[in-house]
């Protein structure tokens, strides 16, 4: 725009140089200004007589005169003719570069777009084929949901019928065995029944619980104490057994389930004594109870408070 403005001004420039000779050069009047005297006196005469004077000399320059004043614009003209071919071809050759440079930049903007919109038609196939793999595998993991979703809800079922199985069972076992209480802790929001050989502060002993006691009272108190607890006094059937009630009783005599009737003995179940243990050094032999104390027994007035010890099953679940 404002190189079309340059070459707008400097044709007006031009024209108006040329013109301006042109006028000059046929101008037939000397461009000087015409004076007047001063002097008041002078008349219509000399005024004719001066202006014919000045129209026969100009009158007189011959044609040559007149033809070699009129060169001197037409060179004046190539001159400014080629002064503009200049400036035009100037700016032409200042057009041409700037052109180039224009379109220069414009293919190498053009490159650099191709690239990137090669670059982007790559990373579009890539994320079409991410996405692709992804909606397989979205698709696969909605399947896994579903599936776990059944699986959650059938596993869920069958707890709750094993659940309630279970608090059927448990109530079936303690309307079968009342003392079950004691070897196992179970509620009605558990899963499971946790179950011990023996209640707590009991020893177990092979397939039997012993309680050794810390208390004393007479034989009839203690085995009253057994039997609250779902036990009774021991009964002593083998060595092994009473080897193991001698570890717990090293220190003071404890009353076992033996009694004497009838100058018979017994034991509290009503069975017959098979193995005795009796220490046969004892001087005072008729006593109605019995005792043990470091691996033997004594007879033992009822009356006198001793220790006792307790026994009954351990409790051993078996599969029904």
């Amino acid at each position: 725009m404002k190189t079309s403005l340059s070459l707008i001004a400097l044709y007006k420039l031009f024209y108006f140089s040329v013109n301006s000779q042109s006028i000059n050069a046929n101008c037939p009047w000397d461009p000087s200004p015409l004076t007047v005297p001063e002097d008041d006196d002078v008349t219509y005469a000399e005024l004719k007589t001066t202006g014919s004077v000045h129209s026969l000399a100009v009158s007189q320059r011959g044609p040559a005169e007149n033809a070699g004043s009129g060169t001197n614009p037409n060179k004046m003209a190539a001159v400014y003719l080629g002064l503009l071919c200049v400036v035009l071809l100037t700016v032409i050759i200042l057009l041409c570069a700037n052109h180039n440079r224009s379109f220069k930049n414009i293919i190498d903007e053009h490159s650099s777009l191709s690239q990137n919109f090669s670059l982007l038609e790559r990373d579009v196939e890539q994320l079409q084929r991410n996405y692709s793999i992804l909606t397989e595998e979205n698709a696969k993991l909605k399947k896994n949901y579903s599936r776990l979703v059944n699986i959650t809800e059938e596993l869920e079922r069958e707890r709750s019928k094993l659940q309630t199985e279970i608090t059927d069972f448990y109530d079936i076992l303690s309307y079968k065995y009342p003392s079950m209480n004691k070897y196992c802790n179970f509620s009605s929001e558990e899963t499971e029944i946790h179950c011990e050989p023996c209640p707590q502060s009991w020893h177990q002993h092979g397939s039997k619980c012993y309680y050794f006691s810390d208390a004393e009272k007479n034989w009839t108190d203690s085995h009253k104490d057994c039997i609250k607890q779902g036990a009774h006094l021991v009964i002593i059937e083998s060595m092994e057994e009473q080897e193991f009630i001698n570890k717990h009783t090293t220190e003071l005599p404890s009353w076992i389930g033996l009694l004497k009737l009838k100058n018979t003995w017994f034991w509290v179940d009503s069975t017959s004594v098979v193995k005795s243990f009796w220490n046969r050094k004892q001087t005072y032999p008729n006593e109605p109870c019995a005792c043990t104390y470091k691996d033997h027994w004594y007879q033992l007035h009822c009356r006198n408070p001793r220790r006792w010890i307790c026994e009954t099953d351990s409790f051993l679940f078996k599969t029904l």
